[in-house]
């Protein structure tokens, strides 16, 4: 379900957001994005994002992948951790912007040629060798 942005800028104002993220590995290195809007304006990120009113995490880390880069991925995945975050700012201006991140994993290794097209909030993607560090400091890995 869509919610009207003047609703959803009170809403991130007033509640933490449940999100989805996703690592994409390739020949042992990763996916990321760079962020044009905030929280993380200008850094590399991995991709991902909140999930809708009625929407199993599954389907909306799948419809992020598709929006942001349409990717539809049909690898195999598997939930990795949590990642809890408390930001100064959103795409809404300065407030503390608190997020709940459930983020999965893809190896897609067996993808030879990824046909990448970024929507507005990305400037730019690329494999690096390294997930961002914020990520791996504030991230809590689920084993097993």
């Amino acid at each position: 379900m869509h919610i009207k942005e003047e609703i959803y800028s009170e809403i991130v104002k007033t509640i933490p957001i449940v999100c989805v993220d996703a690592i994409i590995k390739k020949d042992n290195q990763f996916l990321v994005i760079q962020r044009k809007e905030n929280p993380l304006k200008g850094e590399w990120w991995v991709p991902g994002g909140r999930v809708h009113l009625g929407e199993e995490l599954v389907v909306a880390l799948m419809r992020k992948l598709s929006e942001e880069l349409s990717l539809n991925i049909k690898s195999s995945y598997k939930l990795v951790g949590i990642y809890e975050d408390f930001f100064n700012s959103s795409s809404f201006g300065e407030h503390l912007y608190h997020t709940i991140s459930f983020v999965y994993e893809f190896n897609i290794d067996e993808i030879n040629n990824l046909d990448i097209f970024l929507d507005s909030t990305i400037s730019k993607w690329r494999f690096q060798n390294n997930l961002p560090e914020r990520l791996l400091k504030k991230m809590r890995f689920i084993y097993g």
